[in-house]
């Protein structure tokens, strides 16, 4: 006979129970562990696959038109548009990543090095190998349509509207965020500095660029130049040096221009007229193109001209160009005037908000003030005086110091002032030597000096302070 023992068969259906119940609860554990995890690797790879975007400009030195983004820094505010596109492909409307199309980035601090933080809509790289390229432009528009950017350069007074930049950046995955873009201007200028010799007074002259191609459309999917048919009259940026009768005039113009073409129109406030136009040159992008003129009682004159790229590589043309003034109606001696005696250029106080010019720190000998010009080289001591240099910048002087002028075409000994460099002031001698800070040439800069005879020549001593300046 069988006995059948209730009392295991009950104690079996209890185990049974209590590790279905533990199987069960391990489950939940590992799904809620699992789910954590997974919360925490997509926002880990969200945070990794943010695009970080920084950016330098390439060197213009001959950066001579006042612009927002001066020489090679960035401004805070300064705004780009950033479109991302899959690598490798043509770019349209279908090959944009993600709609990422024209996002606007804006830059926090000021300096060589921008670094962008989207003003809305940040740009994530894909979460696996998808490589993507980007492109870029400043200054930032909403309405940009089409991939293209409209150029109107008619008012010059408008320096970030026509201070134009682009630059691509290719081959990024979320393995590779970091983005650097190398912007490059996208236009041309032209740089006119006239002086008179027989001391025609220059002052309040104004100048008309007549027949300039005025119009162009910028193709963000390449950064090409697509000039348009219309001419128009502009009136570049004029500064004057009233202490040495000279004028610096400064128009950006769009590349490809023909500067054969252009009629350069100087009227004086005597009512003097003087018309000249250049020989043949093609300009194109990042280039300035430089000329002198000496006018004089019956001729402009050109003395010489150039051209940069980057540099200071003049591309010098050895002809003097003589071209007769537009002929007057009148007889009166041109010479009878009040033409003699300029009036004096606004000085300033040597204070770090109104700075000496160039020309008040050569008399000032002996004092600490404030003094503010272009950067335009270095120094090498000769046997009588001193030789600029600003091509050379493997010479030791370069590392020792700088030297400032009112405009950036000065080549006059008398009108430079050489700065000596020294360890006592560390943070300006690293961060002003033309050495390590090549960049820098073109640049204006206020420094405070102790203004001595240095190199033989009347110059100065930099004390622990200086200030780059932005121009408007």
């Amino acid at each position: 006979m069988f006995t059948i023992n209730t009392k295991n068969k009950s104690s079996t259906r209890v185990s049974s129970k209590k590790i279905k119940l533990s199987f069960l609860i391990s489950l939940i554990v590992l799904s809620l562990i699992s789910c954590e995890k997974k919360e925490l690797n997509s926002e880990s790879n969200e945070n990794q696959n943010v695009a970080i975007f920084t950016s330098t400009i390439k060197s213009f030195i001959l950066e001579f038109a006042k612009t927002r983004v001066v020489g090679t820094t960035w401004h805070e505010q300064d705004a780009i548009g950033i479109y991302a596109i899959n690598s490798q492909q043509e770019v349209n409307e279908e090959s944009i990543y993600n709609d990422y199309s024209n996002i606007k980035y804006i830059n926090a601090v000021s300096g060589e090095i921008a670094t962008f933080s989207a003003a809305d809509n940040k740009i994530i790289l894909p979460v696996n190998d998808q490589a993507l390229d980007f492109f870029a432009y400043y200054p930032y528009t909403p309405n940009v349509t089409g991939f293209t950017f409209p150029i109107d350069i008619t008012f010059q007074e408008a320096r970030t509207d026509i201070n134009i930049m682009y630059a691509i950046s290719t081959g990024h995955t979320s393995a590779n965020s970091d983005v650097e873009f190398k912007f490059q201007r996208v236009l041309s200028s032209i740089v006119i500095h006239i002086s008179s010799e027989e001391g025609i007074n220059l002052q309040d002259a104004t100048i008309t660029i007549e027949n300039a191609n005025t119009n162009a459309i910028l193709s963000l999917v390449d950064g090409t130049i697509s000039v348009g048919q219309e001419k128009n009259a502009i009136t570049p940026i004029i500064e004057n040096d009233t202490t040495k009768n000279e004028i610096i005039t400064k128009a950006t113009l769009l590349p490809g221009q023909e500067l054969s073409d252009l009629d350069i129109n100087i009227k004086l406030a005597n009512g003097d007229e003087y018309s000249w136009t250049p020989d043949d040159y093609e300009l194109t992008s990042q280039v300035a193109r430089c000329y002198e003129l000496n006018l004089t009682y019956h001729d402009v004159e050109l003395i010489n001209s150039g051209s940069t790229i980057d540099g200071w590589e003049y591309d010098r043309d050895e002809t003097v160009h003589n071209l007769k003034p537009v002929p007057k109606d009148i007889t009166e001696d041109p010479i009878d005037s009040e033409d003699e005696n300029p009036d004096t250029e606004a000085l300033g106080d040597g204070t770090q908000e109104n700075p000496y010019t160039i020309h008040q720190a050569i008399a000032a000998r002996g004092e600490i003030a404030w003094v503010t010009g272009y950067i335009v080289g270095y120094a090498v001591k000769k046997e009588t005086g001193i030789s600029l240099n600003s091509n050379d910048f493997s010479h030791k002087n370069a590392l020792l110091n700088v030297v400032i002028a009112n405009n950036l075409l000065e080549n006059d000994e008398k009108f430079l002032l050489p700065i000596q460099l020294v360890d006592t002031s560390p943070t300006t001698k690293k961060e002003l030597n033309l050495r390590e800070n090549e960049h820098l040439l073109g640049s204006r800069v206020k420094i405070c000096c102790r203004l001595i005879t240095f190199l033989g020549v009347p110059g100065g001593v930099a004390e622990s302070d200086y200030e780059l300046l932005a121009e408007e």
